[in-house]
């Protein structure tokens, strides 16, 4: 456990001198794409074609746009940027055979429509614009310069970035040929990259019918200088293209500190350990309008002034001064007036800032339902308080040993109210290959008052008999799946950022976002059918089933019949059930139409035939 936190939180001394001190949270990204006649697929039969999806430029193109799409979303303001290596054209006479593509610059829409063009390039047009360097100059070709250009755009950039990274496709293991003083530059540059707090990460594509050997010259060039195992720098290019190929639409937020307070052991408060609250898990709002100035498109801001209500109109009336203008409660037919020092100190009174520990209770003690709002992570913190690891760590593991979960009241910030909190002793977890998922440390959980708690009035129900317990169990045991919350993301924000993406790269149409939400009925039967039909029959509900079925018949009858009703009555969750039971051809084509305005899908014709097979493969995926 104390190794565990020693990895987790770094060196101490280093530790306390971020106190306070937010780092640059922009980052940088190139792709450094290596412009070999393999790559840029000039071997090609026919070179008026467009290039395959499967050669090395069209991979590294779709990886830098892929990303562009996505920081666009998530991060904005992170920094992307394109450089081609060994090619016959160059961005300046200083740096030849090296054709800075674009500029490290924060993504935009030009930017993404520029590779999309590219992506539907032939290779006589790359040969054309770009072209590939002379076999003999190719190896005459150092990686260094291509390295060294790659670092003057984070140089030369006036933003400010945290991590920046240097993303290499190549599909030569040996770019120097052999020769020992290319290689022995390249290494002293990767050096010079390693203290700029630069890394590089090598993206092998495989030639047909070839190897990449990593030993013939990239595991000297990306072997750290600590002794780092070589083994891990050999990456698949599979799963990390398959990475850098994945549409992501979500927002980046990273994890900072939500704030930094006492742990107040005792009933004297004689042991005082120093703890920092991290927010680990939040909801994600949908995007909100602003204001824009019509004819610029510029953000506009708002400014409040106050002025005496004594009249019908304010005009003319001169805005009031802060030292004019006190806070006030209304009692009665008076209004009770208090100076801003005086309700502060009245909070900072009432709650010091502080965690102050009550008592333990047994693990069991703390329910599911016991949530208010996301719970929040606590880790030692010695920049408070020296010696708070060791203290953190003894109190952590001895609730993991006994299983109980301590019990507190905590005000993070000044000015904030009491909230009754719980310490759920976290313990940690690795994978297989030893990293972690789980940092140790405590979950504190936010727990309810009694005025938060409701009497419902429940329908008496009799206990269930143990065949139908036994029938639940099965079911239950045959559904269950692995699963986690970022598997799902949010169907109303992802078709948000779809038709943002669509206005901004003016699309003829929006990209159709699949609902993770909506459960997939077929795959369900599949794998657990003997069992529904087992648990309907005990619980008796195949009579509700059957009813609802001649509901649902009647429905799709009234409305074939109705041909010129403009309303539609059928939910997505009957309509998914009609289709299960290959009963769309009852619904006329306006009503087929409707069906598919309420799914967010565009009509692919007037045909009967060809909707119904629209709406079938939309729940089909």
């Amino acid at each position: 456990m104390d190794d565990a936190l020693d990895n987790f939180l770094g060196d101490e001394d280093d530790w306390s001198a971020f106190e306070d001190k937010a780092l640059p949270q922009r980052t940088g990204t190139i792709f450094l794409i290596d412009c070999t006649p393999t790559m840029l697929d000039l071997n090609a039969t026919d070179k008026r074609a467009p290039i395959s999806p499967s050669c090395g430029f069209y991979l590294g193109l779709l990886a830098c746009q892929t990303v562009l799409q996505n920081k666009a979303i998530g991060s904005p303001t992170d920094m992307v940027g394109l450089v081609l290596m060994r090619t016959r054209a160059s961005s300046s006479q200083n740096q030849p055979n090296i054709c800075v593509l674009q500029e490290l610059a924060p993504p935009n829409a030009s930017r993404i429509l520029e590779l999309e063009r590219l992506l539907e390039s032939t290779p006589a047009q790359l040969d054309q614009r770009f072209g590939s360097v002379s076999e003999s100059r190719a190896k005459s070709f150092g990686l260094h310069e291509a390295l060294w250009a790659s670092q003057n755009l984070f140089t030369a950039s006036s933003k400010s970035m945290g991590p920046k990274n240097i993303f290499l496709l190549t599909d030569d293991p040996d770019p120097h040929g052999g020769r020992v003083h290319a290689n022995r530059q390249a290494v002293i540059k990767m050096s010079d990259l390693r203290l700029a707090n630069i890394a590089l990460e090598v993206l092998p594509i495989k030639r047909f019918g070839e190897k990449f050997d990593f030993d013939l010259f990239y595991n000297d060039l990306l072997v750290a200088g600590d002794g780092e195992s070589q083994a891990s720098y050999r990456i698949d290019p599979s799963d990390r293209l398959e990475d850098l190929l994945t549409r992501v639409r979500s927002r980046e937020k990273s994890q900072r500190c939500v704030a930094r307070f006492k742990v107040h052991l005792g009933p004297e408060q004689s042991l005082t350990i120093g703890v920092a609250s991290y927010c680990l898990v939040r909801r994600e709002p949908a995007l909100s309008s602003i204001f824009i100035n019509a004819k610029d498109n510029q953000p506009l801001r708002s400014h409040r002034h106050w002025v005496k209500a004594d009249g019908d109109s304010m005009d003319g009336d001169a805005p009031l001064l802060p030292h004019d203008i006190v806070r006030g409660l209304r009692f009665g037919d008076r209004f009770l007036c208090f100076e801003t020092d005086e309700l502060q100190s009245a909070m900072q009174d009432i709650a010091p800032v502080g965690l102050y520990l009550l008592g333990f209770k047994p693990i069991r003690s703390l329910k599911r339902h016991y949530h208010v709002r996301p719970a929040q992570f606590l880790y030692p913190d010695e920049s408070t308080v020296r010696g708070s690891r060791l203290w953190f760590t003894t109190l952590l593991q001895t609730c993991l040993n006994r299983r109980v979960v301590g019990l507190a009241i905590c005000v993070q910030r000044k000015g904030i109210p009491p909230r009754l909190v719980a310490l759920m002793p976290q313990e940690e977890k690795l994978d297989e290959e030893g990293s972690q998922l789980d940092p140790p440390g405590f979950q504190l959980i936010h727990l309810p008052y009694a005025d938060d708690f409701r009497e419902l009035d429940l329908p008496e129900v009799g206990p269930a008999s143990a065949e139908q317990v036994e029938s639940a169990k099965a079911l239950v045991k045959k559904l269950m799946v692995p699963f986690s919350p970022k598997q799902i993301p949010n169907p109303v924000l992802q078709r948000q950022y779809a038709m943002l993406e669509a206005l901004a790269l003016n699309r003829e149409s929006v990209e159709d976002v699949p609902d993770r939400t909506i459960p997939n009925t077929s795959a369900i039967k599949r794998r657990a059918a003997d069992e529904m039909k087992t648990f309907a029959e005990v619980c008796h509900l195949d009579r509700l089933i059957s009813t609802k079925k001649s509901r649902l018949d009647a429905n799709a009858s009234s409305i074939g019949q109705s041909r010129s009703s403009p309303g539609f009555t059928l939910t997505e969750v009957e309509l998914r059930q009609l289709v299960d039971e290959n009963r769309l051809s009852k619904l006329t084509v306006p009503q087929l139409k409707q069906a598919l305005w309420m799914l967010h899908l565009t009509p692919s014709g007037t045909k009967k035939s060809d909707l119904i097979n629209q709406i079938t493969e939309h729940f089909a995926t």
